[in-house]
C-alpha cells in the first residue's frame, strides 16, 4: 500500500542536508512537489546558514558530511530552536550515532536508501502535528485579541 504525501506538507517549508549529488538530486526531485518550499545544503555549516535566514519547518539530513557533520549541525540548529523537527537519513553503518541522535532530540531517523512509504508516514506525521499546533496558536490569538478589545465580555 502506497502512503501518500499529506495536503499539510504544502503549507511547510524542507530543509534537505546531503553531500553526495548520486542521493541528493533525486530525493530533491521526488520530494519537491510536496513542499511549500524546499532549500537543499551540502554540509551541516552551509544547513545552519540557510536555517538562520530562512523560516524552515523540517529538516533532513545525513548523519556524515564533510566540513560539519548532521550530528554538530543538529546541536547548533537547536540551540536556535529547540522544537525543530529533525529526521536523519541514515546508512546502516551510522547506528553508532543514533544514541546521540536521539540525546539532540531529533524527530527520527529513516535508513539509505530511503523507502518512500517510511519517509511519507513520518513527514506526513510531523507535518500533521505542526499544522495542528499552528492552528491552535492562532485560535489563541484570535481567542486573546477579542478578550483585549472586549471591556464588558460576558463568557458563558
Amino acid at each position: 500500500m502506497r502512503i501518500e504525501a499529506s495536503k499539510n506538507l504544502k503549507k511547510l517549508s524542507l530543509l534537505y542536508v546531503e553531500d553526495e549529488d548520486a542521493i541528493r538530486e533525486p530525493f530533491k526531485i521526488m520530494i519537491e512537489r510536496y513542499f511549500k518550499k524546499i532549500f537543499i545544503a551540502t554540509n551541516g555549516l552551509e544547513a545552519v546558514e540557510i536555517f538562520k535566514q530562512n523560516s524552515i519547518d523540517i529538516i533532513i539530513t545525513d548523519i556524515r558530511m564533510p566540513i560539519m557533520n548532521g550530528l554538530d549541525m543538529a546541536k547548533e540548529i537547536k540551540k536556535i530552536d529547540n522544537d525543530i523537527p529533525i529526521i536523519f537519513a541514515t546508512a546502516f553503518g551510522d547506528r553508532e550515532y543514533l544514541k546521540e541522535a536521539i540525546e539532540i532530540g531529533v524527530e527520527g531517523y529513516i535508513i539509505k536508501p530511503i523507502d518512500r512509504n517510511k519517509l511519507f508516514k513520518r513527514l506526513n506525521f510531523i507535518a500533521d502535528s505542526l499544522c495542528a499546533k499552528k492552528e491552535i496558536e492562532q485560535y489563541t490569538k484570535l481567542v486573546e485579541l477579542l478578550f483585549n478589545y472586549q471591556k464588558d465580555a460576558l463568557v458563558l
